[in-house]
């Protein structure tokens, strides 16, 4: 797309990265991977969304609000936790 003034020139929309947990059953997987591609759809917009590379890894996610963190350090727990993610990178396509 057009950039918003004349020295930037064209902006590559590009695309992203989206993730959802593959905890649950097989159908709640499902439903979770589709809401992730009607957001990548939706950033988008009119350009058609093109996979680039799906794949499954353990992701650490750590708890940075006060009453998470405070609650799992009162129970001696630790402050991180480990979950397995599907990821999906995208790339809006041109036609």
């Amino acid at each position: 797309m057009k950039g918003p003034v004349a020295e930037v020139g064209w902006i590559d929309p590009g695309g992203g990265h989206v993730r959802w947990p593959t905890r649950g059953g097989g159908f709640l997987v499902r439903l979770r991977r589709s809401d992730a591609l009607k957001r990548a759809r939706a950033h988008c917009g009119a350009v058609p969304v093109q996979v680039v590379r799906e794949w499954t890894q353990d992701d650490v996610d750590t708890a940075y609000a006060g009453d998470d963190l405070s609650e799992s350090m009162r129970y001696g727990l630790d402050h991180y936790k480990v979950e397995s993610y599907r990821h999906l990178e995208f790339k809006c396509a041109r036609p």
